[in-house]
């Protein structure tokens, strides 16, 4: 694995270009939403707008916070939930957790930097910054209109808007990581999408290349000065996908020694060891983080408990630890949230291990009264019916 990261560190690639002042502007914002202050962050970013009101940088900056907000309130980064497709005729569950005027602001703001980058670039088409604010804006908002709207065409057009501004920053400054992000992100994604919506990669020409996309985003990481921690949590999500653990572990680490009240990260270290099926060692990281929040050290008491409990309960059953998996998962369902039925249908699913079957159907039945989620309610009637057998 050190050999392996050896030279991915060692490998050819542009150098990383020194910082532009206009740059070091940006980077104490990035630095808030890495360490989740995002009170702080909007500050920093209307503070920009205020001394630079006519400058773009300010308002793509509170686009990316307000983003980052929306976000945060499903705490966890998801290579499976960012590559899922939206239907574009079905409402996305985020939507409705988004507040309107969070939508508004963001979507304000958001056209707001692109009309001023757009404006500056008509003067002076070279204009490094504003190629790059423009392609980052549009990467946000096409994230926004996949994961938020199910808006698959418009997000796959700002999606073009956001590589066409980047590769022309890249043909004028070729040494630059920052714009390889979004390229290497449209190869990755062109080769990956379902058929049925593929199509739509091709028409904008995004043409495939899984490896090739990868690699663009690795230099954007080793040489960014910018978006180099959104190359490094964006190769987290890829190299989890397509289960390349030994290289995503480095970069949590990397992002968590850097960003210590980030329990997000922690919280991934512990999902990449389940999807790395060492249950053992992602129990013992959700311990770690249990311990921090009670401790409200780093920040830690932020984090949401339900989905913290349910989590560790997936650890703890995977682990063999049952009796805790049946008490984190009873935990989880003290604070009654929307996904409440998942919780009910593992803790079924651990009182059928543990050979309680009435008490498992009465789980079982609470579960299938409860809002569905992810099919929660079909595999609850189906274990009303037969009991949950791990070897199935």
């Amino acid at each position: 694995m050190i050999r392996t990261l050896l030279l991915l560190i060692l490998a050819a690639g542009p150098l990383a270009a020194q910082p532009p002042d206009w740059a070091a502007q940006a980077r104490p914002v990035l630095a808030e939403l890495y360490s989740l202050n995002h009170d702080r962050a909007e500050q920093l970013s209307l503070d920009l707008i205020h001394q630079h009101p006519g400058e773009p940088l300010g308002y793509a900056l509170l686009a990316r916070t307000l983003w980052a907000r929306i976000l945060n309130n499903e705490q966890a980064l998801n290579a499976e939930r960012f590559f899922s497709v939206p239907a574009p005729w079905r409402s996305s569950p985020l939507a409705r957790k988004v507040p309107p005027d969070l939508r508004t602001r963001f979507l304000d703001s958001s056209r707001k930097a692109i009309d001023l980058a757009r404006a500056r670039l008509h003067s002076s088409p070279d204009h490094r910054p504003s190629l790059l604010i423009l392609g980052f804006t549009y990467v946000n908002l096409a994230g926004f209109e996949w994961a938020v709207e199910g808006r698959l065409w418009q997000a796959f057009r700002s999606g073009e808007h956001a590589v066409d501004a980047h590769r022309r920053l890249l043909s004028l400054e070729p040494s630059w990581g920052d714009p390889r992000l979004a390229n290497g992100v449209a190869l990755y994604l062109a080769n990956t999408l379902p058929w049925r919506v593929r199509w739509l990669a091709i028409l904008f020409g995004f043409a495939g290349g899984r490896e090739r996309g990868k690699r663009e985003i690795e230099i954007a990481a080793r040489t960014g000065f910018l978006l180099d921690d959104d190359a490094r949590t964006m190769l987290v999500l890829l190299y989890q996908r397509d289960a390349q653990f030994d290289l995503a572990r480095p970069i949590l680490a990397g992002l968590h020694a850097r960003y210590p009240r980030n329990f997000i990260v922690e919280m991934e270290q512990a999902s990449l060891e389940m999807r790395a099926a060492r249950p053992a060692d992602a129990l013992a990281i959700y311990r770690r983080i249990l311990a921090k929040a009670a401790a409200a050290r780093d920040g830690y008491e932020r984090i949401l408990r339900p989905g913290l409990y349910y989590n560790t309960g997936l650890a703890a059953r995977a682990s063999g630890s049952l009796e805790e998996a049946a008490a984190f998962f009873r935990a989880s369902l003290s604070h009654p949230t929307a996904t409440a039925g998942l919780s009910q249908l593992e803790l079924g699913k651990t009182l059928d291990l543990l050979g309680r079957r009435d008490e498992a159907k009465a789980a079982y039945a609470q579960a299938a009264a409860s809002p569905d989620v992810s099919g929660s309610r079909d595999q609850a009637q189906r274990y009303l019916r037969a009991p949950f057998n791990r070897a199935r």
